[in-house]
């Protein structure tokens, strides 16, 4: 009887050491899916920046639309101004003006014009019309328009805001991580401290 036991007792050490690292396993697992990740993103991933444009976000939302950057200025096609923006500005194409039109008076820009140190508007030759060939100084825009610009460099993107009154906010109550997705794996887009509203 006693040789029996001695048979059965290395199996059941065995047996019994493969399920104690099971069960580590399983602990470890479970307890690193639930730990967030403190890996920051690559923002060149998320805006994939093309030497000499600057992503567009407007409202939160990534555009498809691209805007030129030039010397840390921002210039948006006037097609995309006109329709998204402001229906205000026009194109002289005999005169090579850009013209603003307010409520006041009619402003005019020519080549020449500078608005806080940066041309007004470029004209390229790359469109057939003048609202894919002129592009629009975005913070000119803003000179005569109600929306909020913030411009960033390395990658170069520009957050364009219009949305007042009725947007929705949330107070962020401790200090928290923004995430490029809705998992605690995900990487990080900035931290937020409490009190922060987004």
């Amino acid at each position: 009887m006693d040789v029996k036991r001695n048979k059965k007792l290395p199996v059941m050490i065995v047996f019994v050491l493969i399920l104690i690292v099971l069960g580590v396993s399983f602990l470890y697992h479970k307890l690193n899916a639930d730990t967030p990740s403190d890996d920051m993103a690559n923002l060149n991933t998320i805006y994939t920046p093309k030497e000499g444009t600057a992503s567009v976000i407007a409202n939160g939302v990534l555009s498809e639309a691209r805007g030129l950057y030039q010397d840390q200025t921002v210039y948006l096609s006037l097609g995309i101004v006109r329709n998204e923006l402001n229906s205000h500005f026009y194109w002289d194409d005999a005169e090579k003006l850009l013209i603003c039109t307010t409520a006041q008076e009619i402003v005019q820009a020519d080549s020449d014009s500078l608005f806080q140190g940066a041309p007004v508007f470029l004209e390229l030759e790359d469109g057939d019309t003048p609202d894919a060939n002129v592009y629009i100084s975005l913070d000119y825009v803003a000179n005569y328009t109600n929306i909020q610009v913030d411009t960033y460099g390395a990658p170069a993107r520009v957050f364009i805001r219009t949305c007042y009154g009725n947007c929705s906010y949330a107070t962020v109550e401790e200090e928290a991580a923004v995430r490029v997705a809705a998992d605690v794996k995900s990487p990080i887009l900035t931290r937020v401290a409490a009190g922060s509203r987004l």
